[in-house]
């Protein structure tokens, strides 16, 4: 028999936290604590924004490398954070109101991302990460 899981809201708690995790790795640029954020399986897949989707570890992880490579600094502002749990998977929807670096900081574009979650060992780790820019809302008021 399995090891007991938490209940639910410890189980959100948990994911919540690790999304957190995502964004501020992502904001220290930190390739190392970036990989360790992810699920270690072929099936993983990421899609930055105007970007095709990028399918296992080799292209996954060195698209975060080329990213921190090609950026000195990185600023976000991350709400209307929806958590769903199925099973040991869970789903986060977000916006990533990304910041440039003034004072006081001006918003320079508004992403829409998908962050799905597995749950290995008591840790959540990113399965697959999607993000897209918003270029015109359905619903101007819901963001």
């Amino acid at each position: 028999m399995g090891a007991m899981q938490p209940p639910d809201h410890a189980l959100r708690e948990e994911l919540a936290l690790a999304n957190r995790g995502f964004y501020e790795v992502f904001q220290r640029l930190d390739f190392d604590a970036m990989r360790a954020l992810w699920l270690d399986s072929p099936s993983i897949r990421c899609v930055h924004p105007g970007c095709e989707a990028l399918i296992g570890p080799e292209c996954v992880h060195a698209s975060w490398r080329a990213i921190f490579t090609s950026t000195k600094a990185i600023h976000f502002k991350v709400g209307a954070i929806t958590l769903e749990l199925h099973g040991t998977t869970g789903v986060v929807g977000c916006i990533e109101r990304l910041l440039d670096g003034e004072l006081p900081p001006r918003v320079e574009s508004i992403i829409a991302a998908t962050n799905v979650f597995v749950r290995r060992n008591g840790r959540w780790l990113m399965s697959v990460h999607h993000a897209s820019p918003i270029e015109r809302r359905f619903f101007p008021e819901s963001v």
